[in-house]
């Protein structure tokens, strides 16, 4: 029970024989037959007669987390499996019993206060501490499954829906494009064949060849698909992988580099769950604290500024895609409804795929000794799927309770904030100078009340060490963590390096032109930025240096995490997030605009445009990746840096792996029905073409 000495350890190997003495002296028993078979193994126990026990003692956990050997215990006709739930000072710890096969977890339950309370005494005992509780849960693994109901179908009807469209829609296109080809290599031979025929015949014109020809080299028009070919081939895997693996042609380039910000922020996201996750199974419970002490865990841990990451590349990414649209239309209650539908509808389908697959399928497809707890992370679902799919999960989940679909409050913050962008962005083209005074006012009001927030519930920074307080979490969480009044102002930021990096551009395509306007300040960075190296340098050295302090500035608590005072507490947890992403902007702003960086060049590698384009998919499902190879573990698992690099690497093959698959065949066909039937784009009509001949007869005119 105790991380820090070795009384736990040693009382945990008679933990088989207290068990068993408080099952036989329980009064209400449900199962008489449980009572007479424990005792005639205590019995036998007492004569020294241990054959008895090496079912039981061969089968059983031995040590904290020790799950014992599930599979050769459900093989036995006279025994059934168990699992102990331990917890103490605020860790949870699960030991496998293999014990008698008529004891239910009803009668382990009916013995639990005797359990509990010699537990009790014995920490006491050894941690000198009057106060210190153990918590005894018993949990029959085989009995924690779900019962199939309307959300079953629905899940399956999902599934069936989009994989049936996959099929449909990949054979019309493949059998098209072989028609396709076919069609071509016809009109080639024939082609072939006439040109032959009419160079032979002698005393043709050339101009009767030339009439005779030229219709087979032009291209015919095309027969238009249906609205319901056009449908299916949405879904087809042939240009789904196509347009994945495809560089984007066209646009600005520079914004291509948050790419690899994106693949280095979701790595360290899924990186920091495999910590966060494993450590609940560990078997060296007393290395737990000095792996967690280590500066290297310090640097995985804060992860926490990833998800700050993808806020700020969310609002600088809707900011300047945005303020382009919003000067050729009105901002009124029609088209303000009608970006939200758009931003709706372009998340919530592929959500709701990965929400109804991880409540409702997912849960039959692994078994173990601790599958239950994956079963109960599902469960929580059955009550508020609603709310994620209303995107408001973030306001009904409590610490304690676990989450439906638990990061899921991410998306929801994302789509809160966005609400109302749509106007930040309108103001800022109609007036830039007001626009992002509002922007900074809005980021300056929630940093306050953010601080504000931190000192009255007395927030702390959150070490996962023995030592640091707990009191506080609840709070924290609910009221911190998942709310968007603390995570806007990384969004909102956002928008204000948007703006800048328009106002940079405009500087840069008009300097040197006559007439051209006074630089800004924008103007000024940029123009430093491009010919300026020391200039660069120094950006880039303010930029990481800053970012390196914001995570190592918090090594101390390592060691005592009750070090600071809780202004500093407050002051921390209030500007960390968006000095962190003010940091990451300089870095940004010098590789968008200097071309010649050898770190620009790595950043635009086609292999981060390919994650980055998955990246959505890969955040939906990496959770229930890293939970599904966690949970059907049937051992525990030596946690160490390198054993936890390995399970990254293995979890990450197969969260990229299983994302490509959801991008090409649930996130793009919804996409492409968005593209093409919700809200269909108006063909751009295109000049007609001139002649060479009409070219000089217009430069005769000339």
């Amino acid at each position: 029970v105790s991380t820090q000495s070795t009384w736990g350890i040693k009382m945990v190997k008679l933990w088989i024989i207290v068990v068993l003495i408080a099952v036989a002296s329980a009064s209400n028993l449900r199962t008489e037959q449980c009572i007479q078979e424990v005792r005639q193994i205590i019995e036998a126990i007492q004569k020294k007669e241990f054959n008895v026990l090496i079912p039981t003692a061969l089968y059983s956990g031995k040590d904290l987390n020790d799950l014992g050997a599930y599979n050769q215990c459900k093989k036995l006709a006279d025994y059934k499996y168990m699992i102990l739930s331990l917890g103490a000072v605020g860790q949870n710890f699960s030991i496998g019993l293999c014990g008698p096969g008529y004891c239910t977890v009803e009668d382990y339950r009916q013995a639990t206060p005797a359990i509990q309370d010699l537990l009790n005494k014995l920490a006491q005992g050894a941690t000198k501490d009057p106060n210190t509780r153990v918590v005894v849960t018993f949990i029959d693994p085989d009995l924690d499954y779900t019962n199939f109901n309307w959300a079953s179908v629905l899940a399956i009807a999902m599934v069936l829906f989009f994989v049936g469209g996959t099929v449909v829609g990949s054979a019309i296109d493949y059998f098209q494009e072989a028609a396709k080809e076919d069609k071509k290599a016809r009109e080639a031979t024939s082609r072939s064949d006439l040109e032959q025929s009419v160079a032979t015949s002698a005393g043709i014109n050339a101009s009767i060849k030339e009439s005779v020809v030229a219709p087979l080299n032009g291209r015919e028009r095309e027969q238009r698909d249906s609205q319901i070919i056009k449908f299916f081939k949405c879904f087809s895997l042939f240009s789904n992988f196509e347009s994945l693996f495809s560089d984007r042609e066209g646009g600005d380039q520079n914004i291509n580099i948050f790419n690899g910000f994106r693949t280095i922020s979701i790595i360290w996201v899924i990186w920091a769950h495999e910590y966060n996750l494993r450590g609940n199974l560990a078997t060296n419970v007393t290395d737990l604290v000095p792996i967690l002490q280590s500066n290297f865990s310090l640097v995985v841990l804060s992860a926490l500024y990833a998800v700050d990451i993808f806020f700020f590349m969310g609002g600088f990414f809707f900011a300047y895609v945005f303020a382009n649209k919003v000067a050729k239309m009105t901002l009124n209650a029609g088209s303000y409804f009608m970006v939200i539908v758009h931003r709706y509808i372009r998340l919530v389908p592929t959500y709701a795929f990965a929400l109804f697959f991880f409540w409702r399928i997912s849960i039959y497809f692994g078994s173990g000794p601790v599958w239950y707890k994956y079963v109960e992370s599902a469960r929580e679902c059955d009550d508020m799927w609603y709310s994620n799919i209303l995107l408001i999960d973030n306001y009904f989940g409590s610490f304690g309770k676990e989450y439906c679909f638990g990061h899921g409050w991410y998306m929801s913050n994302d789509f809160q904030i966005f609400l109302i962008t749509p106007f930040l962005v309108w103001l800022y083209v109609k007036n830039p100078t007001k626009g992002k005074m509002v922007v900074w006012g809005l980021i300056a009001a929630l940093l306050v009340y953010t601080y504000v927030l931190s000192d009255v519930k007395k927030f702390a920074i959150n070490i996962p060490i023995p030592g640091a307080r707990r009191d506080y979490l609840h709070d924290y969480f609910d009221l911190y963590y998942y709310k968007p009044w603390t995570r806007a102002p990384a969004y909102l930021y956002g928008l204000i390096f948007a703006f800048f990096y328009r106002e940079a551009q405009a500087h840069l395509k008009s300097r040197g032109q006559p007439g051209a306007p006074t630089p800004n300040i924008a103007g000024i960075v940029a123009g430093a930025i491009k010919e300026s190296p020391l200039f660069r340098a120094a950006l880039y050295i303010v930029g990481f240096f800053t970012m390196f302090m914001i995570v190592w500035v918090i090594q101390p608590l390592l060691k005592n995490p009750n070090l600071w005072s809780q202004t500093t507490n407050d002051l921390y947890m209030t500007f960390s997030r968006i000095g962190f992403v003010m940091a990451l902007s300089l870095v940004c702003i010098c590789l968008m605009l200097d071309e010649g960086a050898w770190i620009r060049q790595l950043f635009l590698q086609k292999v981060f445009a390919v994650i980055g384009k998955i990246s959505f998919s890969m955040y939906l499902i990496h959770q229930m990746v890293e939970d599904f190879t966690y949970y059907t573990a049937k051992k525990g698992f030596y946690f160490s840096h390198e054993s936890l690099f390995v399970t990254l690497l293995s979890d990450l093959i197969m969260t990229m792996f299983l994302s490509m698959i959801l991008h090409v065949v649930v996130e793009l066909p919804m996409a492409n029905i968005e593209k093409y039937f919700i809200f269909p784009q108006r063909p751009r009509t295109q000049a007609p073409k001139v002649s060479d001949e009409q070219k000089q007869q217009e430069a005769v005119k000339e």
